[in-house]
């Protein structure tokens, strides 16, 4: 037996639910079995630190998967509130679209035309995207708040 393989016996035989002063007692010589100890002294306080060091693992994740979902919501709610800014922007665009006037001058006539043509293009583009996205946010905001109901202590 060479020396590695000595020395990987003490190692592999102190059993660490066992108290540390029992590591060796098998062992005749003195340092066998002081080194026996120190091992399983040593391996249980690391055991020890290894678990706490997980506790620690867990609560940081913990904080961190309530911080992320803080800020989802307080997020959300500040698109929500962007939603209902653009909604009326939509609204108050569309009640006060100028009526057709008619210009002196053809050249004038058709740059307003177009004019308007592109107001109504870039207003039906902006409204596309707020019924598709704010539409989203609004279903979100509403899952949110059913996943709340249930965790209410009243």
């Amino acid at each position: 037996m060479t020396s590695y393989e000595q020395f990987r016996d003490i190692a592999n035989i102190t059993d660490l639910d066992l108290p540390y002063q029992s590591a060796g007692a098998s062992f005749s010589e003195t340092a066998t079995r002081s080194t026996a100890k120190r091992l399983r002294r040593t391996r249980q306080h690391l055991g020890s630190y290894r678990h706490d060091l997980m506790v620690a693992m867990r609560v940081v994740n913990n904080v961190e998967r309530e911080m992320m979902r803080a800020e989802w919501e307080n997020w959300l709610l500040d698109e929500n509130a962007r939603c209902k800014q653009v909604q009326v922007m939509i609204r108050e665009n569309l009640s006060s679209a100028t009526p057709n006037r008619k210009h002196k001058g053809t050249g004038s006539q058709k740059a307003f035309e177009a004019q308007e043509r592109e107001k109504k293009e870039r207003l039906s583009n902006l409204r596309e995207w707020q019924e598709e996205y704010c539409g989203s946010c609004k279903m979100e905001q509403e899952m949110l708040l059913k996943g709340r109901k249930h965790l209410s202590f009243e």
